[in-house]
């Protein structure tokens, strides 16, 4: 059985000669770049690769890896637009900076699965962010960007799954 692969990123430039690639990390799992020995790389079409990290930079939003010399310096030039993916055990979703631009135009859905609304506003404060959702009658209201509030975010599906929304919700009504 297949272990399933979280996306952690995509390959969007390469650096073949100096075995380098530059990864736009998923926000959440930016901070887990630094302690990686080994990494996937899923080139569309072609077999994922385990690649060993020389080392891990990251430098503004992107994390520049370099690849141990096993492998060919024409398998990194061929890495541009590849998925960078993980095991689901071997990384963890900075889920406490959760930040309101990161899930800027996400869904909002509740644990049972219904749908709530997009994220159309993202506001930044000092106790945490916030970020208001249109529903899809067009009406909006605002939740926190809190743990107590948010399940999980599926990046890959651009979700954001909430718990319970009643103690947090405020609406135009309020």
């Amino acid at each position: 059985m297949v272990e399933p692969r979280i996306r952690i990123g995509s390959v969007y430039s390469v650096n073949a000669a100096r075995r380098q690639v530059r990864v736009d990390p998923v926000p959440a799992y930016q901070s887990a770049y630094a302690a990686m020995k080994w990494i996937r790389i899923a080139p569309s079409g072609g077999p994922e690769l385990r690649c060993k990290v020389e080392t891990a930079k990251v430098s503004g939003g992107a994390v520049i890896l370099s690849l141990s010399p096993g492998i060919a310096r024409d398998t990194v030039a061929q890495m541009k637009g590849a998925a960078v993916v993980a095991l689901s055990g071997e990384v963890k979703a900075r889920q406490t900076s959760l930040k309101a631009e990161d899930v800027l135009g996400m869904t909002i859905v509740e644990e049972q699965g219904q749908v709530l609304g997009s994220i159309s506003e993202a506001y930044t404060g000092g106790a945490n962010d916030a970020i208001e959702v249109r529903r899809p009658d067009d009406t909006t209201f605002l939740l926190p960007l809190i743990e107590e509030l948010v399940a999980r975010v599926d990046w890959e599906q651009g979700k954001v799954v909430v718990r319970d929304i009643t103690p947090y919700v405020v609406t135009d009504e309020d």
